[in-house]
């Protein structure tokens, strides 16, 4: 779902899995950085790893978020 410049720019962000019966990756997770408002705030003290199931039913609404944490880290009010 994520174009060649979006993985350049986020790989180090995103977190894969692999299917064992196909062996395709999907990725399923983001780790939040340090601006991530959840750190700052004070909800945790360490790297945050968010899942979105691969498996997810809908699909768009998992890319939705996923991008959301990316784009939107380190404005007030996100997550």
């Amino acid at each position: 779902i994520f174009t060649e410049g979006e993985l350049a720019k986020y790989g180090d962000r995103l977190y894969a899995v692999t299917e064992a019966e196909t062996g395709q990756e999907s990725v399923c997770a983001v780790w939040l950085s340090e601006d991530n408002s959840l750190v700052q705030d004070g909800y945790y003290n360490r790297r945050i790893l968010v899942g979105i199931p691969y498996t997810a039913e809908d699909k768009e609404l998992a890319e939705e978020v996923l991008r959301y944490l990316l784009e939107h880290e380190g404005e007030k009010g996100s997550f």
